[in-house]
Formats: structure tokens, C-alpha cells, sequence
């Protein structure tokens, strides 16, 4: 008897999150599935860029960055923590440790989570953070 290895091959996907999917430049949906595919599948109308083998229309994710946030701007995502009195978030896209500030609320709540931030940089591994999705 012989059995049927189905290994796939190597893909790079680049496109917006729309509902279940990543929509490419030329409207092709492709079914996100890995150990982030749940994260990723919340980055809705967010572009991502994602490394992974293909299998028919659906990409099994080894790497992935997230390009642009919704707004067009360049988001940062990662778990926020605590450190001391401030919050900060290990950027997934950079590697960097981000210190997270807001002139309009407490970011504490943000702590323990993975998180979508927007925002602009306000000094050295300082962001002051203009919006947020929780992604987990």
C-alpha cells in the first residue's frame, strides 16, 4: 500500500484580512491556517505579508509581519506587559521592546494581551499610542 504525503509548496501571500482570509492583489482568497492563523485572521482589512507552505487555497503560516494597519499607517503587534510603571509591547515586526504612553488613558489594561497599537513615535522605543485592538 502506498500513502499519500501531501507537503504543499512554499508560498509568500501578501494582502488585506477580510473576513476568514487574505485577499491578494489579484482577489484570490487564501484560507489562513498555523499557530497564528487565528491572530491573523483578526486583523481585519489590515495588509499582511505571510511565509508558509500552500495547499490548493489555503496557506499553512510559518512567518508573517503585518504591513499596514486599516488606517494605511504602520501599526505595531505584540503582547503587552507591564514593566515597572510603564506598559510596553514586544513588537512582533521589529523584535523591539516599545514603551506604549497615551495622554488620554490608562494603558494597563492592555497588559497580559496580544495587541494591535497605532500610534506615532513619540522618542527612542517611546510610542504614543492614538488606538488598539485587543487580538486575543
Amino acid at each position: 500500500m502506498v500513502g499519500l504525503i501531501l507537503l504543499g509548496c512554499a508560498a509568500h501571500i501578501q494582502g488585506v484580512v477580510v473576513e476568514d482570509a487574505v485577499r491578494d492583489a489579484e482577489g484570490t482568497d487564501w484560507r489562513v491556517d498555523g499557530l497564528d492563523a487565528q491572530l491573523i485572521r483578526q486583523l481585519d482589512e489590515c495588509t499582511v505579508s505571510i511565509d508558509g507552505r500552500r495547499v490548493g487555497k489555503r496557506v499553512v503560516v510559518e512567518d508573517w509581519s503585518v504591513l499596514a494597519a486599516a488606517d494605511g499607517s504602520a501599526p505595531y503587534l505584540g503582547l503587552a506587559r507591564e514593566h515597572g510603571n510603564n506598559v510596553v509591547l514586544d513588537d512582533r515586526n521589529s523584535g523591539s521592546t516599545l514603551i506604549l504612553q497615551s495622554s488620554t488613558e490608562d494603558l494597563k489594561g492592555l497588559a497580559g494581551h496580544q495587541v494591535l497599537v497605532v500610534g506615532y513615535v513619540a522618542a527612542p522605543h517611546v510610542v504614543m499610542v492614538m488606538g488598539w485592538q485587543l487580538l486575543d
